[in-house]
Protein backbone atom coordinates (compact mmCIF):
# COMPACT_ATOMS: atom_id res chain seq x y z
CA UNK A 1 0.00 0.00 0.00
CA UNK A 2 2.56 2.59 1.08
CA UNK A 3 4.55 1.68 -2.26
CA UNK A 4 1.85 2.95 -4.49
CA UNK A 5 0.71 5.81 -1.99
CA UNK A 6 4.43 7.07 -2.78
CA UNK A 7 4.35 6.62 -6.44
CA UNK A 8 1.30 7.66 -6.95
CA UNK A 9 1.98 9.48 -10.70
CA UNK A 10 2.47 5.47 -12.04
CA UNK A 11 -0.99 4.65 -10.35
CA UNK A 12 -3.45 5.31 -12.44
CA UNK A 13 -7.50 5.20 -11.47
CA UNK A 14 -9.23 2.03 -11.91
CA UNK A 15 -11.78 2.80 -14.98
CA UNK A 16 -14.55 0.16 -15.17
CA UNK A 17 -15.60 -1.28 -18.19
CA UNK A 18 -19.11 -3.15 -18.99
CA UNK A 19 -17.73 -6.16 -16.85
CA UNK A 20 -16.30 -4.65 -13.90
CA UNK A 21 -17.95 -4.20 -10.60
CA UNK A 22 -19.77 -0.81 -9.35
CA UNK A 23 -17.89 -1.43 -6.00
CA UNK A 24 -15.68 1.20 -4.92
CA UNK A 25 -14.14 0.27 -1.46
CA UNK A 26 -12.91 -2.95 -0.21
CA UNK A 27 -15.27 -3.04 2.54
CA UNK A 28 -18.16 -2.56 0.23
CA UNK A 29 -17.07 -5.91 -1.51
CA UNK A 30 -16.68 -8.27 1.99
CA UNK A 31 -19.80 -7.04 3.16
CA UNK A 32 -21.57 -7.81 0.25
CA UNK A 33 -20.12 -11.32 0.00
CA UNK A 34 -20.48 -11.95 3.64
CA UNK A 35 -24.14 -11.05 4.00
CA UNK A 36 -24.92 -12.84 0.28
CA UNK A 37 -23.46 -16.46 2.36
CA UNK A 38 -24.34 -15.62 5.87
CA UNK A 39 -27.40 -17.38 5.70
CA UNK A 40 -29.75 -17.16 8.78
CA UNK A 41 -27.01 -15.48 11.17
CA UNK A 42 -28.71 -12.58 12.49
CA UNK A 43 -26.08 -10.06 12.16
CA UNK A 44 -24.45 -7.96 8.65
CA UNK A 45 -21.26 -7.63 8.29
CA UNK A 46 -21.81 -3.92 9.07
CA UNK A 47 -22.86 -4.73 12.38
CA UNK A 48 -19.96 -7.46 13.21
CA UNK A 49 -16.99 -5.24 14.34
CA UNK A 50 -18.50 -2.76 17.04
CA UNK A 51 -20.99 -5.47 18.67
CA UNK A 52 -19.91 -6.35 21.84
CA UNK A 53 -20.21 -10.08 22.14
CA UNK A 54 -21.13 -11.26 25.83
CA UNK A 55 -19.20 -14.83 25.11
CA UNK A 56 -18.03 -16.90 22.27
CA UNK A 57 -21.29 -18.90 22.37
CA UNK A 58 -23.27 -15.43 21.81
CA UNK A 59 -20.73 -15.13 18.68
CA UNK A 60 -21.11 -18.33 17.44
CA UNK A 61 -25.03 -17.60 16.92
CA UNK A 62 -24.95 -14.62 15.94
CA UNK A 63 -22.31 -14.62 12.83
CA UNK A 64 -21.50 -17.07 10.46
CA UNK A 65 -18.10 -18.20 11.50
CA UNK A 66 -16.76 -19.96 8.23
CA UNK A 67 -17.81 -17.08 5.72
CA UNK A 68 -16.37 -14.67 8.52
CA UNK A 69 -13.55 -16.67 8.34
CA UNK A 70 -13.72 -16.61 4.27
CA UNK A 71 -13.41 -12.85 4.85
CA UNK A 72 -10.20 -12.96 6.83
CA UNK A 73 -8.39 -15.36 4.83
CA UNK A 74 -9.13 -12.67 1.29
CA UNK A 75 -7.65 -10.07 3.70
CA UNK A 76 -4.39 -11.67 4.29
CA UNK A 77 -4.08 -12.46 0.65
CA UNK A 78 -4.71 -9.58 0.00
CA UNK A 79 -1.88 -8.12 2.77
CA UNK A 80 0.06 -10.90 2.23
CA UNK A 81 0.20 -12.64 -1.24
CA UNK A 82 -1.26 -10.57 -3.87
CA UNK A 83 2.03 -9.15 -4.50
CA UNK A 84 3.43 -12.36 -5.65
CA UNK A 85 1.35 -11.66 -9.07
CA UNK A 86 0.89 -7.84 -8.93
CA UNK A 87 2.77 -5.47 -7.31
CA UNK A 88 1.43 -2.60 -5.42
CA UNK A 89 2.24 -0.05 -8.05
CA UNK A 90 0.82 -1.74 -10.62
CA UNK A 91 -2.58 -2.07 -9.16
CA UNK A 92 -4.60 1.28 -9.86
CA UNK A 93 -6.23 3.66 -7.29
CA UNK A 94 -9.89 3.99 -7.13
CA UNK A 95 -10.91 7.55 -7.79
CA UNK A 96 -13.94 8.74 -5.11
CA UNK A 97 -16.09 11.99 -6.23
CA UNK A 98 -18.87 13.16 -4.50
CA UNK A 99 -20.30 16.70 -3.65
CA UNK A 100 -17.05 18.10 -1.10
CA UNK A 101 -13.80 16.80 -3.40
CA UNK A 102 -12.32 14.33 -5.25
CA UNK A 103 -10.20 11.96 -3.75
CA UNK A 104 -8.43 8.05 -4.25
CA UNK A 105 -8.05 5.19 -2.00
CA UNK A 106 -5.90 1.86 -2.65
CA UNK A 107 -8.32 -0.56 -2.54
CA UNK A 108 -6.44 -4.19 -3.67
CA UNK A 109 -9.47 -6.26 -2.44
CA UNK A 110 -11.80 -4.44 -5.31
CA UNK A 111 -9.04 -5.02 -7.71
CA UNK A 112 -8.79 -8.78 -6.41
CA UNK A 113 -12.68 -9.14 -7.23
CA UNK A 114 -12.50 -7.56 -11.13
CA UNK A 115 -9.83 -9.92 -11.46
CA UNK A 116 -10.73 -12.87 -9.56
CA UNK A 117 -9.95 -15.78 -12.63
CA UNK A 118 -6.61 -14.85 -13.38
CA UNK A 119 -5.52 -14.40 -9.97
CA UNK A 120 -7.01 -17.96 -8.72
CA UNK A 121 -5.59 -19.39 -11.62
CA UNK A 122 -2.01 -17.94 -11.06
CA UNK A 123 -2.21 -18.11 -7.13
CA UNK A 124 0.61 -20.87 -5.86
CA UNK A 125 -0.62 -23.53 -3.28
CA UNK A 126 2.80 -25.24 -2.79
CA UNK A 127 5.94 -24.12 -2.23
CA UNK A 128 9.29 -25.14 -4.40
CA UNK A 129 9.58 -28.59 -3.88
CA UNK A 130 5.72 -29.34 -4.80
CA UNK A 131 4.61 -29.54 -1.12
CA UNK A 132 0.88 -27.97 -0.39
CA UNK A 133 0.88 -24.91 1.59
CA UNK A 134 -2.30 -25.62 4.19
CA UNK A 135 -2.81 -21.18 4.37
CA UNK A 136 -2.51 -20.90 0.75
CA UNK A 137 -4.94 -23.36 0.06
CA UNK A 138 -7.56 -22.36 2.71
CA UNK A 139 -7.05 -19.10 0.86
CA UNK A 140 -7.81 -20.37 -2.77
CA UNK A 141 -11.06 -22.07 -1.45
CA UNK A 142 -12.21 -18.57 0.11
CA UNK A 143 -11.11 -16.56 -3.44
CA UNK A 144 -13.03 -19.42 -5.11
CA UNK A 145 -15.80 -18.98 -3.13
CA UNK A 146 -16.03 -15.13 -3.75
CA UNK A 147 -15.77 -15.96 -7.54
CA UNK A 148 -18.85 -17.78 -6.73
CA UNK A 149 -20.54 -14.72 -5.05
CA UNK A 150 -19.14 -12.98 -8.25
CA UNK A 151 -20.72 -15.07 -10.87
CA UNK A 152 -24.24 -15.21 -9.37
CA UNK A 153 -24.12 -11.51 -9.27
CA UNK A 154 -23.00 -11.53 -12.74
CA UNK A 155 -25.99 -13.94 -13.52
CA UNK A 156 -28.36 -12.35 -11.72
CA UNK A 157 -27.82 -9.20 -13.40
CA UNK A 158 -29.20 -5.85 -13.80
CA UNK A 159 -32.56 -6.98 -14.84
CA UNK A 160 -33.57 -9.16 -11.71
CA UNK A 161 -33.28 -5.75 -9.92
CA UNK A 162 -34.96 -3.79 -12.08
CA UNK A 163 -38.42 -6.34 -11.63
CA UNK A 164 -37.81 -6.14 -7.49
CA UNK A 165 -40.92 -4.96 -6.31
CA UNK A 166 -42.10 -4.07 -9.97
CA UNK A 167 -45.94 -4.81 -8.99
CA UNK A 168 -46.49 -2.35 -6.06
CA UNK A 169 -45.33 1.09 -4.62
CA UNK A 170 -44.61 0.85 -1.07
CA UNK A 171 -44.07 4.76 -0.66
CA UNK A 172 -48.30 4.57 -0.93
CA UNK A 173 -47.76 3.05 2.29
CA UNK A 174 -45.34 5.71 3.55
CA UNK A 175 -47.98 6.77 6.35
CA UNK A 176 -47.76 3.02 8.19
CA UNK A 177 -44.06 2.95 7.92
CA UNK A 178 -43.78 0.65 11.40
CA UNK A 179 -40.79 -1.40 11.47
CA UNK A 180 -37.36 -2.36 9.12
CA UNK A 181 -39.23 -4.19 6.50
CA UNK A 182 -41.46 -1.56 5.07
CA UNK A 183 -38.69 1.03 5.04
CA UNK A 184 -36.29 -0.76 3.49
CA UNK A 185 -38.66 -2.08 0.58
CA UNK A 186 -39.92 1.57 0.31
CA UNK A 187 -36.10 2.81 0.31
CA UNK A 188 -34.74 0.25 -2.43
CA UNK A 189 -37.97 1.36 -4.24
CA UNK A 190 -36.99 4.98 -4.44
CA UNK A 191 -33.52 4.42 -5.19
CA UNK A 192 -34.80 2.49 -8.68
CA UNK A 193 -37.33 4.77 -9.48
CA UNK A 194 -36.85 8.14 -8.07
CA UNK A 195 -33.82 9.15 -7.07
CA UNK A 196 -31.40 11.99 -8.35
CA UNK A 197 -28.68 9.49 -9.77
CA UNK A 198 -28.94 6.33 -10.66
CA UNK A 199 -27.95 3.09 -8.79
CA UNK A 200 -26.81 -0.11 -10.24
CA UNK A 201 -28.09 -3.24 -8.74
CA UNK A 202 -25.22 -4.13 -6.05
CA UNK A 203 -25.65 -0.35 -4.98
CA UNK A 204 -29.40 -0.93 -3.93
CA UNK A 205 -28.69 -4.81 -2.23
CA UNK A 206 -25.92 -3.00 -0.12
CA UNK A 207 -27.95 -0.05 0.64
CA UNK A 208 -29.05 -0.60 3.61
CA UNK A 209 -26.67 -2.24 5.73
CA UNK A 210 -24.10 0.68 6.36
CA UNK A 211 -27.13 2.56 7.53
CA UNK A 212 -27.82 -0.06 10.20
CA UNK A 213 -23.77 0.53 10.78
CA UNK A 214 -24.08 4.59 11.00
CA UNK A 215 -26.95 4.08 13.83
CA UNK A 216 -24.72 1.95 15.83
CA UNK A 217 -22.07 4.16 15.99
CA UNK A 218 -24.96 6.87 16.75
CA UNK A 219 -26.18 4.90 20.16
CA UNK A 220 -22.80 4.24 21.15
CA UNK A 221 -22.32 7.61 21.12
CA UNK A 222 -26.02 8.66 22.59
CA UNK A 223 -25.14 5.53 25.45
CA UNK A 224 -21.82 6.73 26.17
CA UNK A 225 -22.89 10.16 26.79
CA UNK A 226 -20.85 11.69 23.74
CA UNK A 227 -23.74 13.42 21.88
CA UNK A 228 -23.85 17.20 22.33
CA UNK A 229 -26.89 18.38 24.44
CA UNK A 230 -29.16 20.30 21.98
CA UNK A 231 -29.28 16.34 20.33
CA UNK A 232 -29.92 14.52 23.56
CA UNK A 233 -33.16 16.56 24.41
CA UNK A 234 -35.02 16.11 21.09
CA UNK A 235 -34.21 11.75 21.30
CA UNK A 236 -37.20 9.61 23.03
CA UNK A 237 -34.49 7.13 25.26
CA UNK A 238 -37.34 4.52 24.79
CA UNK A 239 -37.25 5.02 20.48
CA UNK A 240 -33.84 5.16 20.47
CA UNK A 241 -32.48 2.08 22.71
CA UNK A 242 -31.16 -0.05 19.61
CA UNK A 243 -33.19 -3.08 19.25
CA UNK A 244 -33.30 -5.74 16.67
CA UNK A 245 -33.87 -4.83 13.42
CA UNK A 246 -35.24 -1.42 14.28
CA UNK A 247 -32.07 0.39 13.32
CA UNK A 248 -33.99 1.85 9.96
CA UNK A 249 -37.15 3.01 11.45
CA UNK A 250 -35.34 4.84 13.69
CA UNK A 251 -33.10 6.59 10.98
CA UNK A 252 -36.17 7.54 9.37
CA UNK A 253 -37.70 9.14 12.17
CA UNK A 254 -34.34 10.93 13.54
CA UNK A 255 -32.83 11.51 9.86
CA UNK A 256 -31.75 15.23 11.05
CA UNK A 257 -30.07 14.25 14.20
CA UNK A 258 -28.07 11.70 12.35
CA UNK A 259 -27.53 14.59 9.91
CA UNK A 260 -26.38 16.72 12.94
CA UNK A 261 -24.16 13.73 14.29
CA UNK A 262 -22.05 13.00 11.32
CA UNK A 263 -21.02 16.30 10.98
CA UNK A 264 -19.94 16.27 14.28
CA UNK A 265 -18.04 13.36 13.60
CA UNK A 266 -16.38 14.65 10.11
CA UNK A 267 -15.17 17.32 12.01
CA UNK A 268 -13.96 14.74 14.83
CA UNK A 269 -11.76 13.22 12.64
CA UNK A 270 -10.89 16.29 10.39
CA UNK A 271 -13.00 14.59 7.06
CA UNK A 272 -12.23 10.88 7.06
CA UNK A 273 -13.03 9.12 4.57
CA UNK A 274 -15.20 6.73 5.97
CA UNK A 275 -17.01 9.64 7.63
CA UNK A 276 -17.79 11.12 4.24
CA UNK A 277 -18.70 8.07 3.21
CA UNK A 278 -21.64 7.84 5.59
CA UNK A 279 -22.46 11.40 4.81
CA UNK A 280 -23.24 10.53 0.77
CA UNK A 281 -24.76 7.46 2.30
CA UNK A 282 -27.16 9.45 5.08
CA UNK A 283 -27.15 12.23 2.03
CA UNK A 284 -29.58 9.60 -0.22
CA UNK A 285 -31.68 8.24 2.62
CA UNK A 286 -32.65 11.87 3.97
CA UNK A 287 -32.94 12.97 -0.13
CA UNK A 288 -35.58 9.68 0.37
CA UNK A 289 -37.27 10.94 3.70
CA UNK A 290 -37.69 14.25 2.13
CA UNK A 291 -39.64 12.79 -1.09
CA UNK A 292 -41.85 10.46 1.19
CA UNK A 293 -42.62 13.61 2.98
CA UNK A 294 -43.53 15.97 0.16
CA UNK A 295 -45.41 12.70 -1.33
CA UNK A 296 -47.83 12.60 1.52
Amino acid sequence: KKQCENQQSTCSPIVKSENESSFEYDYEVLGAFYDYFKGDAPLSYWEIEGYKFNSNDERKKLVNLTIFDYVNRIKTFANKYLHEIYPDDVIPRVIHADSFDEFDTFEPIVFIYNNLELIIAKFKTTNDNGDTIKQRLNIRSALRKLNDFKQTIMEVGQSNMDNYIATSNPLANADIFKTDKSIAEAYIYYLMNHAKKSYSGVDVRNACAPLRTLWAFFYESYKNGELPQELKEVLDANQVARGVLNELLLIYNYSSELIAYVAMMLSNTNGSSAWKEFQKLLDSFNDFVNYVEQSK
